[in-house]
C-alpha cells in the first residue's frame, strides 16, 4: 500500500509537473501573445498616427488648393475688370479722336470753302477786269479805226 501510495504520489507529481509545464507553456504563450498584441496595438497606433498625419496633410493641401482657386478666381475677376477698364478707356480715346478728326475735317472743309469762295470772287473780279480791259481795247480799236477812216 505504501508502494502504491508512493506510485500514486509519483504519478500525481508527474501529472502535476506536466500540468505545471503546460501552465508554464500557456503563460509563456500568453505573455508572447500579449507582447504581440502590444506590438500590433503600437503598430496600429503608429499607423493611426500616420493616417491622421496624412489626413491633416490632405486637409492642408485641400485648403491650399481652395485658397489658390479663390485667388485665381479673384485674379480672373480683377483681370476682367481691368480689361474692361482698358477697353472702355480705349473706346473713349477712339471716340475723342474721332470727334477731334470730325472737328478738324469740318474746320478744313470750312477753310477750303472760304478759299474756294475767295477764288470764285477773285476770278469774278479778274473776269470783270479782263472784260473791262477787253471792252476798253475794243473801244480804243473802234475809235482808232474810226479816226483812221
Amino acid at each position: 500500500e505504501v508502494q502504491e501510495a508512493r506510485n500514486t504520489i509519483a504519478e500525481l507529481v508527474r501529472e502535476l509537473d506536466g500540468v505545471k509545464s503546460e501552465k508554464d507553456s500557456a503563460e509563456t504563450e500568453y505573455v508572447e501573445s500579449l507582447a504581440k498584441m502590444e506590438a500590433v496595438l503600437e503598430g496600429e497606433a503608429h499607423a493611426k498616427a500616420e493616417v491622421d498625419k496624412l489626413r491633416a496633410q490632405v486637409e492642408a493641401a485641400t485648403a491650399d488648393a481652395d485658397a489658390v482657386r479663390a485667388v485665381a478666381m479673384e485674379g480672373e475677376e480683377t483681370l476682367d475688370r481691368k480689361l474692361k477698364e482698358v477697353l472702355e478707356a480705349q473706346r473713349e480715346q477712339y471716340e475723342s479722336a474721332m470727334q477731334s478728326l470730325q472737328a478738324q475735317h469740318t474746320e478744313e472743309k470750312s477753310e477750303l470753302q472760304e478759299k474756294y469762295n475767295g477764288l470764285v470772287r477773285s476770278m469774278g473780279i479778274e473776269k470783270d477786269k479782263v472784260e473791262s480791259t477787253l471792252r476798253d481795247k475794243v473801244t480804243e480799236l473802234e475809235e482808232s479805226t474810226l479816226r483812221d477812216k
